[in-house]
């Protein structure tokens, strides 16, 4: 828009009937200064100003310096018809043209897809923008265009259509969510985002395994007529199948379908894994025939590939001096107590309608039920005690030497970059030391473990743990030559883990009362009592006592939570608690000096809390109550 310009000079100010000559208007007819002084005396500058959004100017004499004008921010000024961007000088004839420029709204979209494609992200940011007028400035030799705010300008509205062009400009073209678009739509903020897209995973294929083909009912429970006393009466069933009935179905490897990611990129489907029957001396398969058969009376066990009918063993009062040991491929049922220093060993389930007294054991590859423990210990579902730690230990190894390694490598590109000597022992040592501390020490402390308890593990799977350890620890970063070597004990630290996992069944321990006790299992252990005392547990799918007392001593769970109607004891009996970072640690009360381990946080209490529920924040880390 072109603005006038007011324009003035000094003969154009007088009025008509005043003198051209202010000099000879003088009252005392005092004589005009000579020329002289005239030419002497500087001529007073030139004056602009803004006036109601227009450019003012005034020159008060033809020799005037000329007053001079710079746009400011948000403002289009045009010298004759020529924008300026810097400071010009102007003059009467000038023609001069200023306006204020919006500050405009602001309306992104912005597409994330990570390196994955498994889903897309829109981030959404919507500024409003400010209205502006041109603000007036006085006469001065200079002045600089200015504006000041006299609105706002709403947003552009949030569409559909707006959101589908920025996935398409993102390169997505599959799993377009309709409905979540729909409520970005409707969202009032200002800044946000939201997944507006995800990918198709692939179908995961089938393995060849075994497939039961009856249920096996759940182990009866043992009757109590009376504290202390069990009814003998009561045997309990337990499951069997009959010689030829059918007790499994064999499964061909069938394969996965591919998935489809958000660029419209297959996802590939795993390969199945082809394998043999294996089938024990209780099962029999006809050729030709996918059905495997119960070759005599028992127990079906049917676990991925392996089939097997295993018979089941009683005994009907103690295990004592008298019985010696139990120890059965199958079930067992020991209908009273498991006397001082005896051991029960069974590959199937256990039930034991009285005690585990002192320095008794019971080991079982299925579930055991007892009335109590008193001194002795249970493990059920493999060994549990033993595997347990290993598995823990080497699975936290695992992605701190995936990341020592990255870091390593980044090193080694750095160093060649410049031209520098890079040794790989010495710098993954000092590497280990200043940055992955933990890692050493985990190292140190799963090696410790190993050592004490190597005669229960195979040679071969000593020396391979072993090996995997070796690097991390004392002079054994220093040997390592390449990266196959740091390469090769990563393999094993995510191989041995999951070997040992399908040694450890998921059986449960259910029991009554525990005191100075030892239990490990590779499912839950349920307290169904009033107490567990001075007890070390160790369970692998979570802890649940939710009317008894937890004082003393451990409980450990793994993959899962711990429940208890009280932890600890008013007297500070130390008492430790201890789950994974998933986990949950929840109380009616807990006692102080109860520590309390969730993940790598750990707390200790110091006063008594009530309805507690400790868990770690997933956003944060932190625990929480």
């Amino acid at each position: 828009m072109t603005e006038e310009i007011l324009k003035r000079a000094p003969g154009e100010s007088a009025g008509a009937g005043e003198s051209a000559n202010p000099a000879a208007a003088g009252t005392g007819g005092a004589s005009a200064p000579d020329a002289g002084s005239q030419r002497e005396r500087p001529s007073p500058p030139g004056l602009v100003a803004i006036q109601g959004g227009k450019v003012v100017v005034q020159l008060p004499s033809p020799d005037s310096p000329r007053p001079s004008i710079t746009p400011g921010a948000y403002v289009v000024v045009e010298v004759n018809g020529t924008q300026i961007h810097e400071t010009t000088t102007i003059d009467v004839d000038d023609d001069v043209a200023i306006r204020a420029l919006p500050e405009e709204p602001v309306l992104d979209i912005r597409i994330e897809v990570p390196k994955s494609a498994e889903e897309a992200v829109a981030h959404v940011v919507r500024r409003a923008g400010t209205a502006h007028e041109v603000k007036d400035a006085p006469f001065a030799p200079h002045v600089t265009v200015a504006v000041r705010p006299v609105g706002k300008i709403p947003p552009p509205e949030l569409t559909a259509e707006a959101v589908k062009k920025a996935l398409a400009d993102a390169g997505v073209v599959f799993g377009i969510d309709e409905a979540a678009i729909e409520q970005m739509i409707a969202r009032p903020e200002a800044d946000f985002h939201a997944v507006v897209a995800r990918a198709k995973p692939p179908t995961p294929p089938v393995d060849s395994h075994a497939k039961p083909t009856v249920k096996e009912e759940t182990v009866a429970e043992v009757q109590l007529d009376e504290p202390h006393r069990v009814d003998l009466l009561y045997r309990g069933e337990i499951f069997s199948v009959q010689e030829g009935e059918v007790v499994a179905e064999w499964v061909d490897a069938q394969p996965g379908v591919d998935g489809t990611d958000v660029l419209g990129r297959p996802i590939p489907a795993k390969k199945p894994k082809v394998r043999a029957l294996k089938l024990g001396s209780g099962a029999r398969r006809a050729e030709g025939s996918k059905y495997i058969v119960a070759a005599r009376t028992g127990r079906p066990v049917v676990k991925e590939t392996f089939v097997d009918v295993v018979p089941s063993y009683e005994v009907p009062a103690d295990v004592n001096v008298a019985t010696g040991h139990i120890d059965f491929a199958g079930d067992v049922t020991v209908r009273r107590n498991v006397e001082e220093s005896l051991k029960v060993r069974a590959g199937g389930s256990v039930i034991i309608g009285g005690m585990v007294f002192r320095k008794a054991r019971v080991e079982a590859g299925g579930s055991v039920r007892v009335r109590g423990v008193v001194g002795g210990s249970i493990s059920a579902g493999g060994n549990t005690a033993v595997y347990g730690p290993l598995i823990e230990g080497l699975g936290r190894l695992a992605p701190l030497v995936q990341k020592a390694a990255e870091n390593l490598r980044r090193v080694e590109e750095a160093s060649r970059a410049t031209g520098k000597a890079f040794q790989i022992g010495v710098v993954f040592k000092a590497l280990l030391e200043r940055h992955f501390a933990e890692a050493q020490k985990v190292a140190q402390s799963t090696g410790a473990f190993l050592a004490q308890h190597k005669d229960e593990f195979e040679m071969d799977l000593v020396a391979r743990i072993a090996t995997a350890l070796r690097i991390l620890v004392g002079r054994g970063p220093l040997l390592v030559k390449s990266f196959d070597e740091i390469e090769a004990a990563l393999e094993e630290l995510r191989l041995i883990p999951a070997e040992l996992e399908a040694r450890i069944a998921e059986a449960d321990v259910i029991v009554e009362y525990l005191q100075n006790a030892e239990i490990a299992c590779g499912g839950k252990v349920q307290l169904v009592g009033k107490a567990c005392y001075n007890s070390k547990v160790i369970a692998r799918k979570g802890f649940e006592a939710p009317a008894a007392t937890i004082r003393g001593g451990s409980i450990t769970v793994t993959h899962g939570s711990v429940v208890a109607r009280e932890i600890g004891s008013p007297s500070a009996v130390v008492t430790e608690i201890a789950v994974p970072e998933d986990g949950s640690i929840k109380a009616d009360v807990i006692h102080p000096n109860v520590r309390c381990i969730v993940g790598h946080r750990q707390y200790r209490f110091e006063i008594t809390r009530r309805r507690v529920v400790l868990h770690l924040d997933r956003e944060t880390g932190e625990l929480r109550f």
